[in-house]
């Protein structure tokens, strides 16, 4: 059966109709898009790193 990626687009073979991803790289840019999500509705906002001043995402709110 061939599917469409809903992360990138590329169409592959599947072998169950419930597949979703390419590859483990789209799966797991998936995975990241909902886990920020998940952080922005739980009121994690990103942060500044003192050290190298790039900006991040805490993991958990105690972190923030």
């Amino acid at each position: 059966m061939i599917v469409k990626c809903i992360i990138c687009g590329k169409e592959f073979e599947a072998q169950k109709s419930t597949k979703k991803y390419c590859s483990n790289e789209c799966l797991n840019a998936s995975r990241r898009k909902k886990y920020a999500e998940k952080g922005r509705i739980r009121g994690i906002s990103e942060k500044v790193c003192p050290i190298c001043g790039k900006t991040f995402t805490p993991k958990s709110a105690a972190a923030s």
